[in-house]
């Protein structure tokens, strides 16, 4: 196995080795065979094509991390176009004399067919690595935020835990101030609320792999435990008894925020929300879409707040971070969720999903 400076040598090889031979062999044979200026010029078009995207290959990767498979790779899909495109020219070579045909200076046709997919092949490869490159930087990004994100999490655990235990002694020995303590109990428990969202936002953004999951069962089960946290709310909820979407996990959760916000944020006593899933029998169109309205004072700015493009610095606001989880999770899931008016007061939330199959159709 070569190591990364074994692998950067050989790409390196595969990319010089070849460019000298091919333009040298076309240098050659235009100063043996051109007559005239216009000859010159028109047999160095390949060279001159191949050297160009070497030059662009040269200065983007020049400030980027590379590494040495990456000019493996460069260097493969160099030699590949050209051996690929030069096999190309003596099939074509072949039949032509097969057939009877007169070939002319099938040296000349050789190499610049050569040269002209080593360029093509080289095009390819940038492609390529810069594809690995972003994939990279975005593990690394995705590693980093984990690592913070969990570093904030245990120390805000821990913080809030010896606010509580504070609480807890001074709510138990005095009778005075119980409204302020009430506000400091609210804040801390609200900061934990925080800390739970930013532990299901980092495994919505780690989580790739897609998977079936029922939302009606999800949705039911958030409803009934809204309901039986929330006894004054009217959760209306009408729909199929399955629904089975293709989704990350982090989906169940998520749909728990804009639930949980159509009663918290009423401004009712007795909250109502409607809940409507429905699910497309058209397999051309193949969604699954969840709505979900309250009645309740309506947020006319969280549309921007959550889609907007000012997204990340307006996120203070607790309700826009749970439509914002709900809008990354969705959109990790291939789906779409949008937020509107729903008809006078209160908000509509609209979530569309891939439809999977129901156990009992497979």
């Amino acid at each position: 196995m070569m190591d990364q400076g074994g692998r950067y040598g050989a790409g390196v090889s595969l990319l010089a080795v070849p460019t000298v031979g091919l333009v040298g062999a076309a240098t050659a044979l235009l100063f043996r065979d051109s007559t005239t200026l216009l000859d010159f010029a028109f047999g160095w078009i390949a060279p001159v094509l191949l050297l160009g995207v070497l030059a662009y290959t040269v200065a983007w990767t020049r400030d980027q991390p590379i590494t040495g498979d990456d000019v493996l790779v460069l260097g493969l899909w160099f030699a590949g176009g050209a051996v690929l495109f030069g096999l190309a020219a003596l099939a074509t070579y072949y039949f032509q004399i097969v057939k009877g045909g007169v070939i002319v200076d099938y040296q000349f046709g050789l190499i610049n067919w050569s040269i002209g997919g080593g360029a093509i092949g080289l095009l390819v490869g940038n492609y390529d690595v810069h594809q690995h490159l972003t994939r990279r930087k975005l593990d690394r990004a995705r590693q980093q935020a984990s690592i913070l994100n969990r570093v904030l999490r245990h120390d805000i655990r821990n913080d809030l835990n010896v606010v509580f235990g504070y609480l807890d002694r001074i709510e138990a020995a005095s009778t005075e101030e119980r409204e302020a303590l009430a506000v400091v109990r609210d804040r801390a428990e609200h900061l934990h609320d925080v800390s739970e969202r930013a532990r299901m936002i980092e495994e919505a953004i780690r989580t790739e792999q897609l998977t079936t999951v029922d939302v009606a069962a999800a949705v039911r089960s958030h409803v009934e435990g809204l309901e039986s946290d929330h006894p004054d709310a009217e959760i209306d909820l009408t729909g199929p008894e399955r629904a089975c979407v293709r989704a990350i996990e982090g989906i169940v959760p998520a749909l728990w925020e804009p639930l949980e916000n159509a009663v918290v944020h009423s401004d009712r006593p007795s909250p109502r929300v409607d809940v409507e899933i429905s699910r497309s029998d058209d397999r051309a169109d193949g969604q699954v879409v969840i709505t979900i309205a309250d009645a309740g004072p309506g947020f006319p700015e969280l549309e921007e707040v959550v889609f907007g493009d000012d997204a990340e610095s307006q996120l203070g606001h607790s309700r826009g971070t749970g439509l914002w989880l709900l809008k990354m999770t969705v959109e990790e899931s291939g789906g779409h969720t949008s937020v509107s008016d729903a008809g006078g007061d209160g908000t509509l939330v609209t979530v569309r999903l891939p439809a999977a199959a129901n156990p009992a159709e497979s």
